[in-house]
């Protein structure tokens, strides 16, 4: 068998070809890393930074988040953040993705190893939460949901999120046929899948995939949600100017992060209403799987 000697960013170029993950709630975050590894590393020849066990590992340990500038939304500043080290979590993450570009370099027939060498690397730490949780107080709940700038779709979004405890993924995904609003003796939601940037795919995962009793308060801003709302191609939230769903990111950069920062609730995201939901089933003792 003949060794073909080749640069690392070869080894990605190959990846991103052939071995990019299908889901793109998947390979959105792939992609991330596969860029910060490419800046690294991609001048080294792969060969040998397979015998760079050490610098592999220096590297990873080191590893910090990207720097975020300050900028300007709706006349409002946004602040921007330093880069600062990574938590444990996103280390090993990365170190799960530099594994599996080594498990296909050997696949590919670019090394010639009987141990992937990754396997050596030590991730260094506690497993600390960099960023501190941030759970929604029933007094920040009462503002934020009466914030007379807060949009009307945002407001059903988030009200939605809050009460049911849905990833953002999944509240994009709905469409009014998963949920059962003439059925009165029993109103349910059916979560059947996500939408992640254009893409409709599976829910994050088979758990996820479920059915979900409407409280009688849900279920009347629901039915306004309906009178006021002209459906959009069959979407619970969808975009009358492109008929797909909202964009994730953008509902987050110009309502979410703004409305926090009115109510002293900095970086305000969607995961907040869902880390707030399971405290609050935690808190009352009821299983967060049924």
């Amino acid at each position: 068998m003949i060794l073909i000697c080749i640069k690392v960013s070869g080894l990605c170029d190959r990846y991103a070809r052939d071995g990019m993950p299908e889901r793109e709630s998947t390979s959105g975050p792939y992609r991330s890393y596969l860029k910060r590894f490419r800046e690294e590393w991609g001048d080294h020849r792969l060969d040998e930074m397979a015998t760079d066990i050490m610098g592999i590992e220096q590297w990873l340990n080191g590893y910090q988040t990207l720097a975020t500038p300050d900028r300007t939304v709706k006349g409002v500043i946004i602040r921007g953040r330093p880069a600062r080290p990574a938590s444990k979590k996103t280390k090993q993450l990365m170190k799960m993705f530099v594994h599996r570009l080594f498990e296909l370099a050997i696949k590919w027939g670019y090394l010639t190893l009987q141990r992937n060498p990754v396997g050596l690397v030590e991730i260094k730490g506690k497993a600390t939460r960099v960023r501190k949780l941030i759970l929604i107080t029933v007094d920040q709940w009462n503002k934020i949901i009466t914030d007379p700038k807060l949009a009307p779709h945002v407001k059903v979004m988030i009200t939605v999120a809050m009460l049911l405890g849905l990833r953002a993924s999944e509240l994009l995904g709905l469409r009014w046929e998963d949920i059962d609003l003439d059925n009165l003796e029993r109103w349910v939601l059916r979560v059947r899948r996500s939408y992640v940037d254009k893409d409709v795919d599976d829910t994050k995962t088979p758990d996820s995939e479920q059915e979900l009793p409407i409280h009688d308060d849900l279920r009347l801003v629901l039915e306004m949600w309906r009178t006021e709302q002209e459906p959009v191609n069959g979407w619970l939230f969808g975009n009358i100017q492109t008929g797909r769903p909202f964009w994730r990111g953008q509902l987050q950069k110009n309502h979410l992060v703004p409305l926090g920062n009115r109510h002293g609730i900095p970086h305000l995201g969607w995961h907040a209403f869902r880390h707030t939901y399971r405290a609050m089933m935690r808190e009352l003792e009821i299983p967060l799987e049924m």
